[in-house]
């Protein structure tokens, strides 16, 4: 039996697939799309994680984001939301459900 306690009621799903929009455009270079599914259910509890990582400064990391004004990297800090995934027929997909913080599932 696993110990794992899950951080949602609902697992969020997420899925990687062509971009659709691109084929429009040929200057378009995001080929890839990233739909991102949240159940209602789990809708406050993604809130309540991302506030308990927020206040964790542990849980606080810096990386890079993309500034379309200055057409630049820059670093910002934010905190990670990791999931399990797989690649199928019709692209990458898998699921987010995060172990709960101190063991207080939803």
């Amino acid at each position: 039996m696993s110990d794992f306690t899950p951080a949602f009621s609902k697992e969020l799903k997420w899925n990687v697939g062509e971009n659709t929009y691109a084929k429009s455009n040929p200057n378009n270079k995001f080929t890839k799309r990233l739909g991102l599914f949240i159940p209602l259910e789990s809708i406050k509890e993604l809130k309540e994680y991302i506030d308990a990582k927020v206040a964790d400064p542990d849980s606080v990391k810096s990386t890079k984001v993309w500034n379309s004004e200055t057409q630049d990297a820059e670093p910002v800090n934010g905190i990670w939301l990791s999931g399990n995934g797989m690649s199928g027929e019709y692209g990458d997909f898998g699921s987010i459900n995060p172990r709960a913080l101190d063991d207080k599932p939803f």
